[in-house]
């Protein structure tokens, strides 16, 4: 019985397109700015005019109402579907985010915080819902049952290298990128997510072509066959 054979055993370099595949969802999943996102957003509700506490309640009770869209998105649509979707809408939020807070490109104060607010919460509700949870039942899926433990291992280690970059580097570019701390900060920031939505929209492009589920019934084919030889 062809389910019940032991699957072939991999090498990392026989694996080595599924680990490309799963450092790019890391890409996607930490480098268009989920915590440079959150970091901002108390910066956004404060400029409309919200406390402090207020602001990052509203942001916190956004991030809790998407996370629970997750369970029935989930039941609705495959892994892959999320994902790729998510990592588009996300895409296109960095970029809501970063052009109206670049000097001199929308001079309405009212207008741009209302757009970079607009571009927050779609990006939230890109990753809570899709990129998310998503991430970590791919990051296993992507491998057969015999390198599932180190193929997810990998890819969950590197999402964390980019989460820990990401949240280093994020504030030292903002004040370079804006000049030094007296130059004006939104310029920095506004650079940096366009970086973001950069990187979102080529992992988009890679993952909407490559990002697939492995097929494990290929393993027992296979191991089928060379039990059978034996």
């Amino acid at each position: 019985n062809a389910s019940t054979v032991t699957p072939v055993d991999y090498t990392i370099l026989s694996m080595i397109f599924p680990l490309i595949i799963a450092t790019i969802m890391c890409v996607a999943q930490q480098l268009t700015g989920i915590n440079a996102i959150m970091n901002y957003a108390p910066t956004i509700t404060k400029a409309m005019g919200l406390s402090a506490i207020l602001g990052n309640f509203i942001v916190m009770l956004w991030n809790f109402v998407t996370t629970v869209l997750s369970i029935p998105a989930s039941s609705k649509f495959s892994m892959r579907q999320l994902f790729v979707t998510g990592t588009l809408i996300a895409s296109g939020a960095t970029f809501i985010t970063g052009v109206p807070i670049y000097p001199g490109v929308y001079d309405n104060e009212t207008g741009r915080q209302g757009l970079a607010g607009l571009g927050i919460f779609l990006f939230i509700l890109a990753f809570e819902v899709g990129m998310g949870p998503a991430f970590f039942v791919l990051s296993q899926e992507l491998f057969p049952t015999s390198f599932r433990p180190k193929g997810a291992s990998y890819t969950v280690a590197t999402q964390f290298v980019f989460n820990v970059v990401i949240n280093v580097c994020f504030p030292i570019a903002v004040e370079n990128l804006s000049g030094g701390p007296s130059g004006d900060q939104n310029k920095g920031l506004a650079i940096v997510f366009f970086f973001f939505g950069v990187c979102g929209t080529v992992s988009f492009a890679l993952l909407f072509k490559f990002l697939y589920p492995y097929n494990d019934h290929e393993d027992h084919a296979l191991a089928a066959d060379v039990v059978e030889a034996v």
